[in-house]
């Protein structure tokens, strides 16, 4: 579902039944230029902003999203900034007025303000979060990272470079502290790529035992 833009600033959360029931929204939130699949829960005070969330997606309180595409059952914590916009360095000024934004109030002559809109604004780099990734709270994903399925990234962290799939990352920078399995057990993942089903098709596995949970999935696709 594409969402041109959505406000909620109701004291509910808020459904929606004629697009998508299972897409919720608590108060305060906004979705903007986004296409979403859902299930979606964003929680209070969070923007999902040009972005493209597949299902089984979760948002914590006060989170940025901007310019993302976020995979299958990933859950992001709460006062989290993923793909924020970064400023030009290499312009004379990094501030926006330079492309003409949120100068309106400035009493400019239309001659300025003709020069200044005759620059255009950089265009983000896309940030990639893969399918079953984890981000702990107060994190920031710096834009055109791409996490690997599985990732972890720890509480405050900052992550300037991509993460291979299932490593649990941390720090400032953030840095491998270690994978969630052996090479063997993530190769099997990768393989099988287990979060395309949908709840239903995983409906017996034992979610506890990941060598049982991977026989499972591997059986459904015996002929």
């Amino acid at each position: 579902m594409y969402v041109k833009r959505f406000d909620n600033f109701g004291p509910e959360v808020f459904h929606s039944p004629e697009t998508n029931p299972l897409i919720q929204c608590a108060p305060f939130t906004t979705i903007i230029d986004s296409n979403i699949e859902g299930p979606l829960s964003l929680e209070k005070y969070s923007c999902v902003n040009r972005s493209n969330l597949e299902s089984y997606v979760g948002i914590g309180l006060q989170s940025y999203i901007s310019d993302c595409k976020v995979g299958k059952y990933t859950l992001i914590g709460s006062r989290v900034s993923v793909g924020g916009f970064e400023h030009p360095t290499e312009w004379l000024s990094i501030g926006a007025f330079q492309w003409g934004q949120s100068v309106d109030f400035w009493g400019l002559s239309p001659s300025m303000q003709n020069h200044l809109d005759s620059f255009e604004k950089p265009i983000p780099e896309s940030t990639t979060i893969g399918a079953d990734c984890w981000i702990g709270n107060n994190s920031v994903i710096l834009s055109g990272i791409t996490l690997s399925p599985g990732a972890i990234v720890g509480s405050g962290s900052v992550v300037t470079k991509d993460v291979p799939a299932f490593a649990i990352i941390a720090g400032n920078p953030a840095r491998i502290i270690r994978y969630r399995f052996p090479q063997d057990i993530i190769n099997r993942l990768l393989k099988i790529r287990w979060w395309d089903y949908n709840p239903e098709v995983l409906n017996g596995i034992n979610f506890t035992n990941i060598d049982l949970s991977l026989d499972f999935l591997e059986n459904l696709h015996q002929p």
